[in-house]
């Protein structure tokens, strides 16, 4: 099994980062702005990667959507989704354990997956943007398969939702205004 590596996956998000902001504006006809926030530890521990500020037409003033990239590698036919961040382990390394997992703790809006190829800077397919809000219907109205992911001194657990489960979401400004009222 793969040992997951934190720092590895920085880089990767780090790499697709330009392409992700133009993708944003390609979407989102009226997006103003991006403020990346992803070097940022405070940041990071509630799960936000990106801030998008939007220009919803009708409205006096610019909406804010909160990003979290989950940027892979190569291409998959599903999503991990971490349901718990730090399993007990017999080391006992971490005091804490059974730690709900991001898609519980993230303050997130939409989680955003990416399929990067680094070597020729291009995504395998185009990005999945996805409510937070979905992924969690989802993971409570089926029993996916839960595996356990290796990273480097504990483990995680992920339910494995296979991409057919997952719509893309339409996005565009008035889309962006159903979620938030």
């Amino acid at each position: 099994m793969t040992v997951h590596v934190f720092e590895d996956s920085l880089l990767l998000e780090k790499a697709a980062s330009p392409l992700l902001n133009q993708y944003y504006y390609n979407i989102i006809p009226d997006l103003l702005g991006i403020v990346d926030v992803s070097k940022k530890r405070d940041f990071q521990n509630i799960g936000v990667d990106k801030y998008l500020f939007v220009q919803n037409p009708g409205m006096p003033k610019f909406q804010w959507y909160a990003i979290d990239e989950k940027v892979r590698s190569r291409p998959w036919n599903d999503f991990a989704v971490e349901i718990i961040s730090v399993l007990r382990n017999d080391n006992n390394i971490y005091p804490e354990y059974n730690v709900p997992g991001w898609v519980w703790t993230s303050h997130a809006d939409f989680i955003v997956y990416a399929f990067y190829n680094a070597e020729q800077e291009q995504f395998f397919e185009e990005p999945f943007f996805i409510s937070l809000r979905q992924l969690k219907l989802l993971i409570k109205s089926k029993n996916y398969k839960a595996i356990r992911s290796l990273n480097r001194g504990y483990q995680t657990v992920c339910n494995i939702i296979p991409k057919s489960d997952v719509e893309r979401e339409k996005i565009y400004s008035p889309t962006l205004l159903n979620y938030f009222p």
